[in-house]
C-alpha cells in the first residue's frame, strides 16, 4: 500500500510538471508563431508598395497644332500600343507641344522602378526629319526630359527610367503630366 500511494504521488507530481511544462509550451508555441507572424508583416509591407502601378493619359491639357481632336489622350492611353490609334503633330513642326494629364496613381514609397514608355514615329517626307522631346512633369515642374533625335518612320518603343533623384522629387503623383515637343528641320 505505500508503494502505491508513492506511486499516485509521483504520478500526481508528474501531472502537475506535465500541465506546467505544457502550458510554458503553449506561451513558448504562441510566442514562437506571434515572431513569425511579425517576421510576416514586415516581410511583406515592402510587397504591397511594389505592386506595378500605370499611370496612362486620362485628359488633354494642351493640344497645340496636334491631332486628331477632340480626345487626344484616348488614342494614346493603351495598355498594349495600338499603332492604328495614334496623336500626329503638325507636319514640319517647330516646337509643337503636345500635354496630357496622366491618371493618378499612389506613391510606390520607393525611388526604383520608375519607367516611362512612349510609342513614336516620324511620317518621312524626304526632305525633312523630325525630333521628339518627351517630358515629364509635376504640374509645371519638369521632373525628367529625353530627346529622340531623327526619329524612325517605322513605330519605336522607348523606356526611359527615371533616376532615383527624379524619382523622389515628385511629391504628388496625382499631378503628373507627359509633353511631347515635336521639331522638324530640313535634311542638309
Amino acid at each position: 500500500m505505500i508503494t502505491f500511494l508513492q506511486a499516485k504521488s509521483l504520478t500526481k507530481k508528474r501531472n502537475v510538471d506535465e500541465r506546467t511544462l505544457s502550458k510554458k509550451m503553449k506561451k513558448t508555441i504562441v510566442l514562437f508563431l506571434s515572431l513569425i507572424l511579425v517576421i510576416l508583416v514586415i516581410l511583406l509591407i515592402p510587397l504591397v508598395y511594389a505592386v506595378s502601378q500605370f499611370a496612362r493619359p486620362d485628359a488633354d491639357n494642351a493640344g497645340g497644332s496636334w491631332t486628331v481632336k477632340p480626345n487626344l489622350w484616348d488614342k494614346i492611353d493603351e495598355a498594349t500600343p495600338d499603332d492604328a490609334d495614334f496623336i500626329s503633330s503638325s507636319s514640319d513642326p517647330t516646337a509643337d507641344i503636345y500635354s496630357a494629364r496622366l491618371s493618378d496613381a499612389a506613391d510606390p514609397q520607393v525611388s526604383t522602378g520608375h519607367i516611362m514608355r512612349v510609342r513614336y514615329k516620324q511620317n518621312n517626307d524626304g526632305i525633312s526629319t523630325t525630333d521628339l522631346t518627351f517630358r515629364l512633369k509635376q504640374g509645371t515642374t519638369l521632373i525628367h526630359e529625353e530627346s529622340f533625335f531623327a526619329i524612325s518612320t517605322t513605330f519605336t518603343t522607348s523606356a526611359v527610367t527615371l533616376s532615383a533623384a527624379e524619382a523622389d522629387s515628385i511629391t504628388d503623383y496625382t499631378n503628373l503630366n507627359f509633353e511631347f515637343q515635336a521639331d522638324s528641320f530640313i535634311e542638309p
